[in-house]
């Protein structure tokens, strides 16, 4: 008989703070926090969006777009590597 896959539980916010933990790091930040976090304007975040620049978002419904942290620093690294790759190309 197979087993049956592992459910995934979110737990709310509270319940980290039962569990002593004060504060959950977030997975997913808004375009408001990327910029911040990236020190750019949405106009800039937009047009650095895939398709039309290196960082992915994660779609939410119709028109919510969420930016994943990991996911931003993988971008990020990938730019620095092509970036160096290309000034060491020119040399």
């Amino acid at each position: 008989m197979p087993s049956a896959a592992p459910q995934l539980v979110l737990m709310p916010p509270e319940a980290f703070v039962s569990l002593g933990i004060s504060s959950v790091p977030k997975l997913l930040l808004t375009t408001l926090e990327t910029c911040d976090a990236l020190g750019i304007s949405q106009r800039q975040l937009f047009d650095c969006t895939a398709p039309r620049g290196p960082f992915r978002a994660v779609k939410l419904g119709d028109r919510t777009l969420r930016y994943a942290v990991e996911t931003l620093r993988e971008d990020i690294a990938r730019l620095q590597q092509e970036q160096s790759a290309s000034v060491a190309a020119e040399k």
